[in-house]
């Protein structure tokens, strides 16, 4: 199977899928194929050929997830195969679906045609999105009904094996009035890879009235990796969201994020935090969108370059007219641990109420070489003082994560990308 309109047919077809769904599919792939590579002067995509990749490569490959959990709700899937689901006899009386996405638009069509086909529109979407709707197989979808309080956490893991492979996951959550839900989701690449292959996420949360979300994702890739992730939010009245995010590597990560205040009371809040080195390129662009009065955002990024790794981190905050006493604050910083590293940081505001609290801050900056003589007098090698510092400035971002199973593995991540040569 290749990428292409009849690729799309074949897929369709494969998975026996009601014409709607076939057609939405079919009209995704027409819009991909009218909208450009998403680069920047800062950010180009060099080495993928989509010619070269397969959206259904053989077999489930050689995959373990990398992220030890417990727990009743777990998912995972290979490729464009879903492995595993939560057993449904231990949702049944709470009402909670935890699914994958081709199931879903058999067994609960209205909540797939209403909060994932319809988006197909959207004007923030781009090629690869659009490739997504077009190619997805498996993905995930969580709805939890209203006022129904989900005290363990989902955990959900998608895992790319073998070189050429295209795979597409798309996620849904769907937090109804008064409810509340943690989804804990691991991206990771299961063996050497040994030519371009690429992963495409879309995450769509909806936060109903007075519901909360709390998400975790963690990002580790191989070198031959490109991801492209997109994470959107919509928050209604008195509703909550935490993205919390970690990014340890792939040859070009693009992470964008849309979160769209819309009730009176929503509260958004954001912290990631990366590790690159190599020729490693990572690109985040942040976007918040006040649309409603006493609403409050804040995003925290941190992360450390290494060797010839590069960062870009767009931030957009926008308030509307309408947004009044509104409050966002964006800021993100940078460690520098060699002269071939770089980064940039391009932070905007728009305003349009005349009410509000908003703000960024940016800075970037080398290792503080002083820092790292005065371990080694006390007698830490260089590369374990310069592992120190680091540790320190990533902490405040992973020790907020809300969970100390995954907090120990996100920082396990660190360590074992540090001792990369």
């Amino acid at each position: 199977m290749n990428i292409s309109l009849e690729g799309v047919h074949e897929l369709s077809y494969k998975l026996s899928e009601p014409d709607w769904l076939r057609n939405n599919r079919a009209e995704a792939f027409r819009i991909s194929e009218r909208l450009p590579l998403p680069e920047s002067r800062h950010t180009r995509i060099k080495g993928l050929t989509f010619a070269s990749l397969n959206p259904e490569p053989d077999g489930a490959g050689k995959g373990i997830d990398l992220y030890r959990t417990d727990g009743p709700f777990q998912f995972l899937q290979i490729n464009s195969r879903v492995i595993k689901v939560p057993d449904e006899s231990s949702l049944k009386q709470t009402g909670v679906i935890i699914t994958d996405m081709n199931t879903a638009s058999k067994k609960y069509p209205e909540i797939v045609r209403e909060f994932f086909i319809n988006l197909t529109t959207d004007e923030t979407q781009d090629k690869f999105e659009s490739l997504l709707r077009a190619f997805f197989s498996g993905g995930i979808l969580i709805y939890v009904p209203k006022n129904v309080q989900m005290n363990e956490p989902i955990y959900s893991s998608f895992i790319i094996s073998g070189s050429g492979t295209a795979m597409f996951v798309p996620v849904v959550i769907i937090a109804e009035e008064g409810s509340s839900l943690k989804v804990i989701d691991n991206y990771s690449s299961s063996d050497v890879i040994n030519s371009p292959s690429l992963i495409v996420s879309s995450v769509f949360a909806f936060v109903k009235d007075s519901a909360k979300i709390d998400y975790i994702s963690t990002k580790n890739f191989d070198k031959n990796i490109f991801s492209f992730s997109t994470l959107r939010s919509f928050l209604n009245r008195d509703s909550h969201i935490d993205w919390r995010v970690g990014w340890f590597g792939a040859r070009l990560g693009i992470g964008r994020l849309f979160n769209y205040l819309k009730g009176e009371g929503a509260d958004f809040n954001e912290a990631q935090v990366f590790f690159l080195n190599g020729k490693e390129h990572l690109h985040i662009s942040s976007n918040i969108f006040h649309q409603c009065r006493h609403t409050t955002a804040k995003v925290l990024i941190k992360g450390a370059l290494r060797d010839n790794a590069r960062s870009v981190l767009y931030g957009n905050v926008k308030i509307e007219k309408d947004a009044q006493d509104a409050d966002s604050f964006l800021s993100d910083h940078v460690m520098l641990l060699n002269s071939g590293a770089r980064a940039d940081s391009i932070p905007g505001l728009e305003i349009k109420a005349n009410q509000v609290r908003a703000s960024h801050s940016a800075s970037i900056g080398q290792i503080d070489e002083e820092q790292v003589f005065y371990l080694m007098t006390r007698g830490l090698p260089e590369h374990d003082a310069k592992r120190s510092i680091v540790s320190g400035f990533l902490s405040p971002v992973i020790e907020s994560i809300p969970h100390e199973q995954l907090k120990e593995q996100v920082w396990e991540s660190f360590h074992r990308k540090w001792m990369e040569a």
